[in-house]
Formats: C-alpha cells, structure tokens, sequence
C-alpha cells in the first residue's frame, strides 16, 4: 500500500520489488523537478490522464473557492467547513501543499472567529489556485516534452 500523495521514489521502490529477477523496466525513471505549489513532475511521473486530473482538480478547487466565498456570503459556517475541508483533502491528493495549506488555516481562522483572516485567506486561496495552474500546466509541457 502506498498513501496519497504518491511518492515518485517510493512507488519506484515498491514497484521494483515487485518485479520478478530479469524482468525489463521500459524506461528510465524520469528527473523529477519539484515546485512548491504542486508536486507536478511526480504526478506526470506516475503516467497518462494527469493534465485531465489536473484540469479536473482545478475546476473542482475553483468550485470550492466560490462556495466557500458563498458560505461566507450567508454566514454559514458548516458549509465553510465542509468546502475548506474538501479543498484541503483534495489539494493533498494532488501535491498542492500549499493550497492544502491555506485550507487548513481558512478553517482555524474560521472557527477562531477571524472574519478579516478569512477574507484574506480566501483571495490568497484564489490567487495561489491560478497560480498552480498555470506553474502545473508548464512543468507538465516540461515534462511532456
């Protein structure tokens, strides 16, 4: 078993023990580059449907932003926890740590009461999702390359 988000040199490992003696690995196991807000080359790494995943994740992320933006609108705190959480969840599935992040301080922010935090928090959450996007889909053209 191997957790989210998959490791690149943990999942190289495994998958090499549990090859059989002789047996050929096609290919070399790719440089990985790292970026801060998104482990893309792991991801792209592991093999085909990551740019469908990605835009997946993103438009799922972009979602939350706005119904967490909405919760705050109607003073809905369950909702705001339920999005933050579900953002953060799926940030981490991805590699987006610092997405991951902010999510999780949105949601002691929240509970702590700190209206002008979470209003901080919730514009740097929507910047940074652009941003990952856009470093993601360039690190993915990198390594398509």
């Amino acid at each position: 078993y191997i957790g989210k988000p998959v490791n690149v040199d943990q999942l190289s490992t495994r998958v090499t023990r549990w090859l059989k003696a002789g047996s050929v690995v096609r290919g070399a196991q790719p440089s990985v580059q790292r970026c801060g807000r998104a482990r893309v080359g792991e991801q792209r790494a592991i093999g085909a449907g990551f740019e469908e995943g990605l835009e997946l994740y993103l438009a799922d992320a972009s979602k939350r932003i706005d119904n967490i933006r909405a919760a705050l609108d109607q003073h809905n705190s369950t909702l705001l926890a339920a999005e933050s959480d579900a953002l953060k969840s799926a940030s981490a599935d991805v590699g987006a740590a610092h997405i991951c992040a902010l999510a999780e301080q949105l949601q002691t922010q929240a509970s702590a009461g700190d209206a002008e935090a979470v209003e901080r928090l919730v514009a740097e959450l929507a910047d940074d999702l652009q941003a990952t996007g856009d470093e993601s889909r360039a690190l993915y053209d990198e390594h398509a390359a």
